[in-house]
């Protein structure tokens, strides 16, 4: 049920169509939803179109996560689970753990023999390239995301030392 939900996301999402698995031995009835994704959506990031046809992108900043991946979709079906596994891909934003969702790349071309991997011809060369704006746009919100974690992390510190000094000048006798 998970396997699919997160394997055929899109496809099941445009399609309409509706899995149930029947599992007789365990006497129960699974519905096959689609993967749910957690995070504000960051719809400021739109598509970025190459050559060979346009990405689309569905991207959510969340809390940082190892869990936290962008995967890879070709007309739908998933490709990669992490498209930090890719060598252009292998640094900042796509490896941060804050942005989880899906690029999907009708165009590209798949290895031979199994579906978990890119051939990396000039249709992957484009794409990579079509990423190269977003790349910095998601770079330039991890920086952000930062440092507001940073300046929230100081509230809280600040916090807590007055109210460990208002403790402490509560506890000290009337005549110091």
């Amino acid at each position: 049920q998970w396997y699919l939900a997160s394997e055929l996301r899109d496809r099941i999402r445009t399609s309409g169509v509706e899995i149930n698995i029947l599992d007789r031995q365990a006497r129960a009835e699974f519905l096959v939803e689609p993967r749910q994704f957690s995070g504000r959506v960051l719809h400021q990031l739109g598509s970025p179109s190459t050559d060979h046809g346009e990405i689309y992108t569905e991207i959510y900043l969340a809390e940082q996560s190892a869990e936290n991946k962008i995967g890879l979709y070709r007309s739908g079906t998933r490709v990669l689970e992490d498209i930090a596994q890719l060598a252009s891909c292998s640094g900042p934003p796509w490896n941060s753990g804050y942005f989880q969702g899906i690029l999907d790349a009708p165009f590209l071309n798949l290895t031979p023999g199994t579906r978990l991997g890119v051939i990396q011809d000039e249709a992957f060369a484009a794409f990579c390239q079509g990423l190269g704006p977003m790349q910095e746009e998601l770079a330039a919100l991890l920086e952000e995301q930062k440092k507001a974690e940073q300046e929230q992390t100081n509230r809280q510190t600040l916090r807590s030392i007055q109210r460990a000094f208002r403790e402490a000048l509560l506890a000290l006798p009337e005549e110091e």
